[in-house]
């Protein structure tokens, strides 16, 4: 029996919230980590369902990969505004 992929998205939410939560708290070697994770268990969410291949490919491509990216290049604090909160507060990611 393989795990569907209702319950492996509430391992990627679970993995990516805690990535940008902290990206926030300014913890670059826990954002990596968590995003990696669910990177992992969004591409096994491909070989369980193959026919959720491209929007993985393209959620990948236009959010993870961009955050990962963000935090990698430039650090966290200076793109504290688009990862959806500033210096001041906790805002929600919009």
């Amino acid at each position: 029996m393989r795990p569907g992929v209702a319950r492996l998205m509430l391992e990627v939410s679970n993995r990516v919230s805690r990535g940008y939560h902290a990206a926030k708290a300014k913890n670059a070697r826990l954002a990596r980590f968590q995003l990696s994770e669910g990177s992992k268990v969004m591409r096994l969410c491909a070989v369980v369902q193959p026919r959720y291949v491209e929007a993985i490919d393209s959620c990948m491509a236009d959010h993870v990969n961009v955050i990962r990216d963000l935090i990698d290049v430039q650090g966290v604090g200076s793109h504290r505004a688009r990862l959806g909160g500033d210096d001041q507060g906790d805002q929600p990611l919009a």
